[in-house]
């Protein structure tokens, strides 16, 4: 009876004995794929027995992955997930909104850098670049806004760019008239001084008379802000003023038998006619002779008609008028 016991023992206890040697020779299925999914602190690959592999961490992944040089750079992982990180974050945009630069700019076809321009909103048509001028800028050169949409066509000029060479551009030449204006007007200031000495109490007189005669050469054509800056300033040229000045005078001498000079006149002339008279009596060459040489057979002539200008452009009478 016990050997029945012992061997029905000995029999029960040999299929576990032989069950957990089976499952300990038989890994289960599933461990080395957990262990290949969770690379995170691994520095090696996993071997097939599940074990741990000698072999680089970088041997796990996919084949067009696994022999890329840039891989091997790091020791595990993590390090590659931190590399990728701040690559990202330097970069400061998603791949889509980069741009890449052709290897050599100087070498490259028009078509290379389309993209560029296109993203920096360069027109595609350099009609479309929004060209205001200023008068002063394109005084000298009415043609300037198409002159440099040919040049932002040809430069590539992006639209802040050509809106800084026309903002230059206006300055410039705003500064340039303004620069002309001002000199214009100092001119000026010194022909009236110049003048004023030269005609004495006649200068406004004279002023009005150049300024009636060029609105009445321009058929009336001129505004009163023009004529009024014609009789204030007469402008800045002194021979020009001199010349009209005299014509005025001449104008106003009736005619008269050569020789015979103003005495032989009966018209009486107002202060600024006489005055104008008078400066075209002492621009008069030959008159000054006669007039400084007693024995000149016109001497008492031009003598008699300087008295008469004199006293009509101190408002007087003629003398040979007065009652």
């Amino acid at each position: 009876m016990s050997t029945a016991t012992d061997t029905t023992s000995t029999t029960s206890a040999t299929p576990p004995s032989v069950s957990a040697t089976s499952t300990t020779q038989t890994p289960p299925a599933t461990t080395p794929q957990t262990e290949a999914s969770t690379p995170g602190a691994e520095t090696s690959a996993a071997a097939p027995d599940g074990g741990q592999s000698d072999a680089p961490w970088q041997d796990a992944l996919p084949d067009d992955l696994k022999t890329n040089p840039l891989f091997r750079n790091y020791k595990t992982p993590d390090e590659a997930m931190k590399a990728h990180a701040n690559l990202y974050k330097a970069r400061g945009v998603p791949a889509e909104r980069l741009l890449t630069v052709p290897d050599k700019p100087q070498d490259q076809a028009p078509d290379d850098w389309a993209p560029i321009h296109k993203a920096l909103g360069v027109p595609d048509d350099p009609k479309d670049y929004q060209i205001e001028l200023a008068p002063e800028a394109a005084a000298d050169t009415p043609e300037l806004a198409e002159i440099l949409r040919e040049l932002g066509g040809k430069a590539k000029f992006q639209p802040s760019q050509m809106t800084a060479v026309i903002e230059t551009l206006n300055e410039l030449g705003q500064k340039a008239a303004q620069a002309e204006a001002e000199a214009l007007d100092a001119e000026t200031r010194t022909v009236t001084e110049t003048l004023n000495k030269e005609w004495g109490a006649a200068a406004e007189g004279n002023r009005r008379a150049i300024g009636k005669l060029i609105r009445d050469a321009l058929g009336g054509q001129i505004d009163e802000a023009a004529q009024a800056d014609l009789e204030s300033k007469l402008g800045s040229n002194l021979t020009l003023s001199r010349v009209l000045a005299h014509a005025i005078g001449k104008m106003a001498e009736p005619q008269a038998p050569e020789g015979a000079g103003a005495a032989a006149t009966t018209r009486q002339l107002t202060p600024a006619a006489a005055q104008a008279a008078l400066n075209a009596f002492q621009a008069d060459k030959e008159k000054m002779a006669a007039l400084n040489d007693k024995r000149h057979p016109q001497h008492g002539a031009v003598l008699e008609e300087r008295r008469h200008l004199l006293a009509q452009a101190r408002g007087e009478k003629r003398p040979d008028q007065v009652a």
